[in-house]
């Protein structure tokens, strides 16, 4: 027998284990190092949809893979099984080499296939995310480590999060740009994407996203935002502090006006903060983790209004119409997002509040086997 480590399960570009091409014990042995242990009916109905007793069909699978070397265990209803897998590593998705890649899968169940297209899209977004740290640490390269990340093969059709990376990186004028925001569009058709600076677009992007703060300087794409979603009939509601009791204190004041004037509505915070900025992780991290549909926008420090006093909170405004960029596309005001920022801890919210530009949905049912390339984006 061969030994157990002597070699990798292969799911990238394509299905092997060491020589060993057959589709469905490999198959089986990718969900289980995937996926975890499974219960022996569970793997029966994923493989063998259709078979008479699927039970006989497992039975043989798990025997061809012990005699290909591979750890399986079997404790009653349950199998498991353990071997290196390329599938595995961090950022392991590769232009060129997206999971599966040509695999005719026969017969196997619906769950089982969007398990699979789960699988793919999982690592093409890992390693999208890897390729835009990448270039936000790496001026020379930029646009190539962004035009990787734009056409990975088995990536899903770019998300809020993914085209806010792209739109704080690329270059004003770029055909990336053009594609970024025509992205947006389809997600926010209410807003005026185009009328407003790329620094602008990414802001709402990331608004869309939600998740982290964002940390946006005092200026038109601060005031470019806040007037987008307040036209919209969004909240806006500004803040400034000194210490983490005003912070929490004021936080939680806008939060309890806006739940009782704004119904579900999301609410966005602009917080100017007077103390430390490590101070702010903590705090604000877990605000987002109880309240996923909070934005919450980090501008520079600035003395407060002649009015106002630490921790108030100021009324949003009515709404406003967002400021246009002028016809060459550039805003006459200076002001730039902060470059994308893949240290803030990533804290995913539910999704778009029901007033908020509607999303694109997640995707269209599955079509035919072998698993296709998904849609490539504009």
């Amino acid at each position: 027998m061969t030994a157990p480590h002597s070699y990798h399960l292969q799911t990238l570009g394509g299905l092997q284990f060491g020589p060993h091409r057959e589709v469905k014990p490999l198959l089986l042995l990718v969900y289980l190092v995937l996926n975890g242990p499974a219960r022996r009916a569970d793997l029966g109905a994923l493989l063998w949809p259709r078979a008479a007793e699927p039970g006989n069909n497992l039975r043989v699978a798990l025997s061809k893979l012990r005699r290909w070397g591979v750890h399986v265990t079997c404790d009653g209803e349950w199998c498991a099984a353990s071997v290196p897998c390329d599938a595995r590593r961090p950022h392991a998705a590769r232009p060129g080499r997206p999971f599966l890649r040509g695999v005719k899968f026969g017969e196997i169940s619906d769950e089982l296939e969007t398990w699979l297209y789960d699988q793919r899209e999982r690592l093409a977004r890992d390693a999208q995310r890897h390729l835009l740290t990448a270039a936000a640490r790496a001026p020379h390269g930029r646009e190539r480590l962004l035009r990787r990340a734009w056409t990975l093969p088995g990536a899903p059709p770019p998300d809020a999060a993914f085209l806010a990376g792209v739109l704080d990186l690329c270059a004003d004028g770029s055909d990336l740009l053009t594609r970024a925001s025509a992205e947006l569009s389809d997600l926010a058709p209410e807003w005026p994407v185009q009328d407003v600076p790329r620094a602008v677009r990414a802001g709402l992007a990331w608004w869309l996203a939600g998740g982290a703060p964002r940390e946006v300087p005092p200026g038109a794409t601060l005031t470019g935002v806040t007037a987008v979603l307040r036209g919209s009939g969004l909240p806006v509601v500004e803040l400034h502090t000194a210490t983490t009791a005003e912070l929490d204190r004021a936080v939680r004041g806008a939060l309890a006006s806006c739940g009782a004037g704004c119904g579900h509505v999301a609410l966005t915070l602009v917080l100017r903060h007077d103390g430390p900025r490590a101070e702010l992780r903590g705090v604000l991290g877990d605000l987002i983790a109880h309240d996923p549909d909070l934005r919450i926008i980090l501008t520079a420090r600035t003395p407060p209004a002649p009015c106002a006093t630490p921790g108030a909170v100021r009324s949003p405004a009515g709404p406003a119409r967002a400021r246009t960029a002028p016809p060459g596309g550039t805003s006459p005001l200076p002001g730039q997002v902060a470059p994308y920022r893949p240290d803030w801890p990533a804290v995913t919210a539910r999704g778009a509040p029901p007033s908020a530009p509607p999303t694109r949905p997640r995707r269209a049912p599955f079509p035919a086997r072998p698993l296709p390339t998904r849609r490539t984006p504009r």
